[in-house]
């Protein structure tokens, strides 16, 4: 419900909506549920609007942290505008596309999280809320290249490392 009223607030403008949470593992996993979810997706092929994700620096924890981190005389809004939301933020597919991919672990067992079946689960999800085909097909040349790289794992002629061929 919030999302929508955001999207309904920052779609009467074509606006966006920039989801910036803590930044420990909570905050960082209620993100990826969001984006799991499918509602960013759903909302904004209901409403005009973008939403984008932003991450903290890793010596901040939250947007108060931010805020309190400001030094007398400076504008915390506008500073956390310009270098939080404006210069930090991404469209919230490559955000999650990412942090997906970023959780490859090659020693995980088959269905854990970080192997690389839940890898390509998440991956597939995440292709299957693109509805545009030039981005889904663009999104999936990306998508391929970064797998060749992890699957050939740097060895002698792109040989699949046993880890993975068992997944």
């Amino acid at each position: 419900e919030q999302v929508t009223a955001a999207a309904v607030l920052a779609g009467n403008k074509n606006g966006r909506v920039v989801l910036c949470l803590d930044n420990d593992k909570a905050g960082i996993a209620a993100v990826e549920r969001v984006c799991k979810s499918k509602i960013l997706a759903t909302v904004s092929d209901q409403h005009p609007v973008e939403f984008r994700i932003t991450s903290l620096s890793d010596d901040v924890k939250d947007p108060a942290d931010f805020v309190n981190s400001v030094e007398e005389g400076g504008n915390p809004g506008d500073l956390f505008r310009e270098q939080v939301i404006e210069g930090a933020s991404v469209e919230w597919k490559d955000w999650y596309q990412a942090q997906l991919i970023k959780q490859h672990n090659a020693t995980a067992s088959k269905g854990e999280k970080g192997s690389l079946a839940y890898l390509m689960d998440g991956l597939v999800g995440l292709l299957s809320m693109v509805k545009h085909e030039t981005d889904r097909d663009s999104r999936l040349h990306d998508i391929a290249q970064i797998l060749s790289g992890l699957v050939s794992g740097g060895e002698k002629g792109g040989m699949i490392p046993e880890s993975i061929k068992y997944q």
